[in-house]
């Protein structure tokens, strides 16, 4: 996981910040798709796991908050995003992501996961008064 991160830096880097950061959610979002079981024990079970192994699950989940973070502060220095919080907004963008895989079971009831992708874009580019 930390690779799929560090792969995708170089790419995101080089479009607009809006673009970055729609492809940055499609990117989370399909790779939560993959990894739904994981996604939900990490909220579930990270209590119980042993100091290595949940410094191991603090790390990726760093690296992503810290993905979204930049993409976020350079969109607010170019002036595409208005946010007072970058951090907090980073921190709700990845939850809204997340959600994919822990209510899983209602929403593949409504929504294919490109729907969900778009709709979560929708929410976060109103969360950060982005312009597209």
């Amino acid at each position: 996981m930390l690779k799929f991160t560090e792969e995708r830096l170089d790419i995101l880097f080089k479009m607009s910040p809006g673009e970055a950061l729609s492809a940055a959610i499609d990117d989370l979002i399909t790779l939560i798709d993959v990894t739904q079981d994981f996604t939900v024990f990490w909220y579930q079970e990270s209590k119980n796991l042993k100091p290595e192994e949940l410094n191991k699950l603090l790390k990726y989940e760093e690296e992503n908050i810290n993905l979204l973070k930049r993409i976020l502060q350079w969109g607010c220095d170019r002036g595409d995003f208005i946010i007072d919080d970058i951090n907090l907004a980073a921190h709700d963008i990845m939850v809204l992501c997340d959600m994919w895989a822990f209510r899983r079971w209602a929403l593949k009831k409504d929504y294919s996961l490109d729907q969900f992708k778009q709709e979560q874009k929708k929410v976060i580019f109103r969360i950060t008064s982005a312009r597209r």
